[in-house]
């Protein structure tokens, strides 16, 4: 995660390890990112079953979030979780 240039810095807490009790716009949107280079990566090297599933796991992900922390009144991400 921090490779990633993701800055956990005390928004999560003293050291930054309690990120799985928050689901922020941030992390999920870089998860969400990861997951569809997977799967171009995984479609240049022509593994299609590979690709489908990291196809599947984003868009999955994706509705889980935008459910969970989506405001379709504002068109945006509310900071706290329905």
């Amino acid at each position: 995660m921090r490779e990633s240039g993701f800055d956990i810095s005390f928004r999560f807490g003293p050291y930054g390890g309690a990120t799985h009790h928050y689901a922020p716009v941030c992390l999920n949107s870089l998860l969400y990112k990861t997951e569809k280079d997977l799967q171009q990566m995984s479609e240049i090297l022509g593994r299609k079953d590979d690709a489908k599933r990291w196809q599947d796991r984003a868009r999955i992900g994706r509705r889980r979030f935008r459910h969970t922390c989506g405001t379709r009144s504002a068109g945006c991400f509310s900071t706290t979780p329905r």
